[in-house]
């Protein structure tokens, strides 16, 4: 997580602006496309997907050197999920010796999904 500032942009303003600057209008749908289907593609995965594969292609592409600084808590939240169902799938994943954890910190044994 990190700070973030946003700037809100009147709709009259933007209006002129979309009107005036065609780039505007083409920037804004090609962030809009990149955001659904950035939403869809984490509902197929979420709908299609084992939690324990989410889980290790997760922990695979945030790990730093294998070791990953995060809560239960944040995982669920990052997959959409439960904390308690992660919670299971991690110590299931521990149990296989594919991960360690410690607390607050997951390291990722083996990057064979398993």
């Amino acid at each position: 997580m990190q700070d973030t500032q946003i700037i809100l942009i009147p709709k009259p303003f933007y209006k002129q602006l979309r009107e005036h600057y065609p780039q505007v209008a083409n920037h804004t749908l090609e962030l809009i496309s990149r955001r659904f289907s950035s939403v869809m593609n984490a509902m197929e995965q979420a709908l299609f997907t084992p939690l324990t594969g989410r889980i290790m292609k997760f922990l695979e592409q945030n790990g730093a050197q294998n070791e990953l600084k995060i809560t239960h808590e944040q995982i669920a939240n990052h997959l959409g999920s439960a904390r308690e169902a992660v919670s299971r799938v991690l110590k299931e994943l521990e149990n296989k010796g594919a991960i360690k954890q410690k607390r607050g910190v997951i390291t990722l044994v083996t990057s064979s999904h398993i």
